[in-house]
C-alpha cells in the first residue's frame, strides 16, 4: 500500500472502482444484446437489397453492396493490439460534435483540437521516462525532465522507490495465486532489477519533511498531484455550467502527465455518482443513440485511459505504468505478453468499448 502517496490513493480512487464480477456479467449481457442487434441489421439489409434488386431489374447497386458488406463485417468484435486511430475522413461521420450540439461547428473544432495538442506536446524526457523498462533508464529520465519540472519528477521517484522496495515487491510476489499474476510480479522484479535510491537523492531531497507551518504551505502548493487537482476543480468550477464540459476537453488536451488525466477521470466519475449516472463531460452523448447499451461515463473512462497510454506511452509489455495498472484489482490481471491497451479491449464490454473509440477518435 501507498499511505504516503498521494498519486496513489488518486490512482486507486480513479482506477478501482469497477467490479470484476459485475464486469463479466455486464459484458456476456452485452455481447448477446449485440448478436441480436446484429442478426437482426443483416437480415433488414438482405430485404432492402431485395428490394432494390426487384427495383433495378435484377442487377444490384454497387454502393449498398459494398455498404451492406462492411455492415456485415462490422458485426464481429476484434482485439485490435492497439488504441485506435486518429479520425480520418472515412470515419468523419463518427467524429463527436461539439457538446453544443452544431455539426457545422466540426471543422473548426477539428482545428482547434490539433492546435491544443501541438501547443501542448509531452517533453521528450517525459516520453522516454514512461517508455523505459528498467529502472534506471527511468529514473535517468526523469533526471532530465527536471529541469523542467523538478517537482513532479521528484515525486515520479518517490513512487519508483516504494514500487521498486524489496518489502513491496515480496508483497507482490505473494499474491501472485495465478500465472498471470506471477508474470506481472516477474516484470515487476525484473523492471526494478538495476534501481539504486542514491542514483536520484539530489531529487528526493526535495522531498524533505517540511519543519514549520511556512515549510508545510511551500510543501503542498509544490506538490503536483495536489496542485494540479484543485487547479482543475478551479477551473471547472469557475466556467459556466454550459461551458464546463468544453473546459474538460481544454484539460484534456491540454495534460501534461498522466495523473492529470486520471484526475479529470475522478472527478467525471464523482459527478456521474451525485448526478444519477450523468458526467460532467458531455463528450460522446450525441453518440448514445448508436450505443444505446453504453454506459456513457465508462466509455468516457475508457477512452481517456487510452488516450493517456496514446499521448504520454508507458502502457507496453514491462513498462511502469502498465506494471503499476495491471496490479490494481480493479482491471485484473493483464495476461503476460500484453500491453495495456490490448487488455482494456479485452475487459471491456462490447458496448462501451465501441462508444469509446469513437469518443477517441475526436482527442
Amino acid at each position: 500500500m501507498r499511505d504516503d502517496s498521494l498519486r496513489y490513493s488518486l490512482d486507486c480512487l480513479v482506477l478501482g472502482l469497477i467490479e470484476p464480477q459485475g464486469c463479466e456479467v455486464k459484458q456476456a449481457a452485452e455481447m448477446g444484446v449485440m448478436k441480436k442487434s446484429a442478426l437482426t441489421a443483416l437480415i433488414v439489409g438482405l430485404l432492402v437489397l431485395g428490394a432494390v434488386l426487384l427495383r433495378s431489374g435484377g442487377e444490384p447497386d454497387q454502393h449498398l453492396v459494398s455498404n451492406g458488406a462492411e455492415s456485415e463485417g462490422s458485426a464481429e468484435l476484434t482485439v485490435p493490439p492497439a488504441a485506435a486511430p486518429r479520425s480520418t475522413a472515412a470515419n468523419s461521420e463518427l467524429r463527436p460534435r461539439s457538446e453544443s450540439g452544431n455539426v457545422q461547428e466540426e471543422t473548426s473544432l477539428a482545428d482547434e483540437r490539433d492546435a491544443e495538442l501541438s501547443e501542448n506536446p509531452v517533453h521528450p524526457s517525459l516520453k522516454e521516462a514512461f517508455s523505459a523498462t528498467k529502472a534506471s533508464e527511468y529514473t535517468q529520465a526523469f533526471e532530465q525532465y527536471a529541469e523542467s519540472d523538478p517537482d513532479y519528477a521528484a515525486h515520479s521517484i518517490k513512487d519508483l522507490s516504494h514500487f521498486c522496495n524489496p518489502s513491496v515487491i515480496d508483497y507482490q510476489a505473494g499474491l501472485a495465486s495465478t500465472p498471470a499474476a506471477q508474470a506481472l510480479s516477474e516484470s515487476q522484479e525484473a523492471f526494478c532489477e538495476d534501481f539504486n535510491p542514491s542514483d536520484a537523492e539530489h531529487l528526493l531531497s526535495r522531498l524533505s519533511a517540511p519543519t514549520d507551518e511556512t515549510d508545510i504551505v511551500d510543501s503542498l502548493a509544490r506538490n503536483p498531484v495536489l496542485a494540479d487537482h484543485m487547479s482543475m476543480e478551479a477551473r471547472l468550477e469557475a466556467a459556466e455550467e454550459d461551458q464546463r464540459s468544453d473546459v474538460f476537453t481544454e484539460l484534456v488536451r491540454s495534460a501534461a502527465s498522466p495523473d492529470q488525466l486520471f484526475n479529470l477521470i475522478a472527478a467525471n466519475q464523482q459527478h456521474a455518482r451525485q448526478n444519477a449516472g450523468v458526467p460532467l463531460w458531455a463528450r460522446g452523448s450525441d453518440l448514445r443513440a448508436f450505443y444505446v447499451e453504453a454506459d456513457l461515463e465508462a466509455a468516457q473512462r475508457t477512452a481517456l485511459l487510452l488516450f493517456s497510454c496514446q499521448r504520454f506511452g508507458g502502457c507496453g509489455h514491462n513498462q511502469f505504468n502498465r506494471i503499476v495498472l495491471c496490479q490494481m484489482g480493479a482491471f485484473r490481471t493483464c495476461a503476460p505478453g500484453t500491453s495495456f491497451q490490448q487488455h482494456l479491449y479485452q475487459i471491456t464490454p462490447p458496448a462501451d468499448l465501441a462508444l469509446a473509440e469513437a469518443i477517441l477518435l475526436g482527442l
